[in-house]
């Protein structure tokens, strides 16, 4: 059946609307949750579904939140661990995605958390090793901690897998020079 979609951000705001002429539905789903925009496509699909009388599934919840949640009631070492036992167990009732696990490890770094950061955004590379943004994020969090080598290091490791993304080009060229 014809499905007309439209959907939009505005300030930390999601909306996903979905229109089926056939049967007259409207489906419109509103969030402000704009960090975790999976969701409100998965969401939406399952109102469909139910409307259809179909089997639907839940959403998933976001591996970010709990893994945040984790660091901040039980620490790091507790919370690699628990990431580590949700992947393995329960990965259909969890989003794990590259963005999940780099986007909580700027979080930590904006609330000071930089050490935290750190270990969040090496288990990003390490999941997620081939993909240039693992890299570019883990040269951030190193150039934050003032670890100009291992900085370098992973820009170049980013640039390797993206040659051309001029903002991580950029970054490298702005580290101080070693001596």
């Amino acid at each position: 059946p014809l499905t007309i979609k439209h959907g939009g951000k505005w300030e930390g705001f999601l909306i996903a609307y979905a229109y089926e002429p056939q049967n007259k539905n409207s489906i419109i789903v509103l969030t402000n949750n704009s960090l975790y925009p999976p969701t409100i496509g998965e969401i939406e699909k399952s109102i469909s579904n139910i409307i259809a009388g179909k089997e639907y599934t839940m959403p998933r919840f976001p591996i970010r939140d709990t893994i945040a949640h984790t660091i901040y009631s039980s620490g790091i070492d507790k919370a690699l661990k628990t990431y580590k036992t949700l992947k393995k167990n329960s990965y259909d009732k969890f989003f794990f995605d590259i963005h999940q696990l780099n986007l909580l490890g700027y979080l930590l770094l904006w609330d000071g958390k930089k050490e935290e950061a750190l270990q969040i955004i090496k288990l990003n590379a390490e999941e997620y090793p081939k993909h240039w943004n693992s890299y570019d994020s883990l040269g951030d969090m190193y150039r934050e901690l003032g670890d100009i080598s291992n900085a370098k290091k992973a820009y170049e490791k980013a640039l390797e897998l993206n040659p051309n993304r001029a903002k991580t080009k950029n970054k490298l060229e702005k580290l101080p020079n070693l001596k």
